[in-house]
C-alpha cells in the first residue's frame, strides 16, 4: 500500500486512507513521508481534533507557505509540499451540520 501511495503523491494525486481505529492508517503514512519519499517533498502535518478550529487549520498551514507574488503562496522553490490529516473526521459540525476545518480544505 505504501507504494501505490508513494507512486500517486509523486504524480500530484490525492490520497485519502479510510480504515478502522488500530490498523496502522498513521505509522503507514509517517513511514512513507519521512522516510521514502524524495527531498523534494517537504511535509505538513496536521492532526484534527473535536477542538479544530478553521482558523488553527489556515495559520498550521499558512506558516509553512512562502510568499511567491502578490496573492501567490507555495512551497519553498524545488520543493512539493505534501499535507499530512490524521483523524480527518474529527472536528465537531457546527449548528448546521458544516465543520469549517474539513471546509478550508476542500
Amino acid at each position: 500500500m505504501k507504494y501505490v501511495k508513494r507512486i500517486l503523491l509523486m504524480n500530484g494525486k490525492n490520497v485519502l486512507c479510510p480504515g478502522l481505529t488500530g490498523t496502522g492508517k498513521t505509522v503507514n503514512i509517517n513511514e512513507l513521508i519521512n522516510q521514502e519519499m524524495p527531498e523534494e517533498f517537504a511535509c505538513i502535518p496536521i492532526t484534527f481534533s473535536a477542538q479544530t478550529s478553521a482558523n488553527q487549520t489556515q495559520e498550521a498551514l499558512d506558516e509553512k507557505f512562502e510568499k511567491k507574488r502578490k496573492g501567490v503562496y507555495g512551497p519553498p522553490t524545488g520543493k512539493k509540499f505534501c499535507i499530512f490529516i490524521d483523524d480527518l473526521n474529527m472536528p465537531k459540525k457546527e449548528t448546521y451540520g458544516a465543520q469549517p476545518p474539513i471546509e478550508l480544505i476542500r
